[in-house]
């Protein structure tokens, strides 16, 4: 950004709040700039001064996978943790593939995208859809299938994904928004139903922080925290 002839800074944020030209400008100026990347820029981090000290230990004796050979190692728990070496040293080898055998418990969270297909969302992969199809079904008297853009809710024009493809031929589709439900995914027989105001097309446009900013009642029966 620093060699940049001249920014532009799209937003503020994702969702509703896309799409707003905030700044645009030199980086000089940018730097301080009251919008998400000039704080972004001028943002020190700060370390404990006091450090944590573990919950206790993850004992690994002999570990002999791929590139770790007979190493013996104790990883503390409930703090911060870096495993360092070059490449091809062994360090995946004894995360990614020896840790998993000695602690079955433990999770990986990793960088790699999440798995699923064009009509995947956080909340279908989280589960978290199932209970809100759940009380939107319950609440309006309605068959659950009708809250889904997958099942009976979904719209005829786009199959319930939003997008329509144009197949140019010569090159790769072009997806454009469905013009039937507006990328909304679902069909008019579905948004005429309503739970504390929220249609379920809604419900899926909320972001993280809209979802946290809805009233109490919304709150009680989505599980979004």
């Amino acid at each position: 950004m620093a060699i940049a002839d001249e920014i532009i800074e799209i937003g503020p944020g994702a969702g509703r709040d896309r799409g707003n030209l905030i700044y645009q400008g030199s980086y000089a100026r940018l730097v301080g700039a009251d919008t998400p990347t000039g704080l972004a820029l001028t943002q020190t981090m700060s370390t404990e001064r006091i450090p944590r000290r573990p919950g206790g230990w993850l004992s690994i004796h002999g570990a002999n996978t791929h590139n770790v050979k007979d190493v013996s190692v104790d990883i503390p728990l409930g703090v911060l943790t870096a495993v360092s070496g070059v490449a091809g040293s062994g360090k995946s080898s004894l995360i990614h593939g020896h840790l998993p055998t000695v602690a079955p418990d433990v999770t990986l969270v990793d960088q790699g995208p999440i798995l699923g297909s064009r009509r995947s969302t956080p909340a279908s992969w989280t589960g978290m859809l199932d209970e809100i199809r759940r009380v939107f079904a319950k609440r309006t008297r309605q068959p659950a299938g009708l809250f889904s853009p997958n099942s009976d809710g979904g719209c005829r024009a786009c199959e319930g994904t939003g997008i329509t493809f144009i197949d140019l031929g010569f090159a790769d589709p072009v997806t454009t928004p469905c013009e039937t439900c507006q990328g909304r995914r679902f069909r008019p027989g579905a948004l005429r139903h309503t739970v504390d105001g929220l249609t379920i097309a809604d419900v899926f446009e909320l972001s993280v922080d809209q979802a946290l900013d809805v009233p109490d009642s919304f709150r009680s029966w989505i599980p979004i925290e």
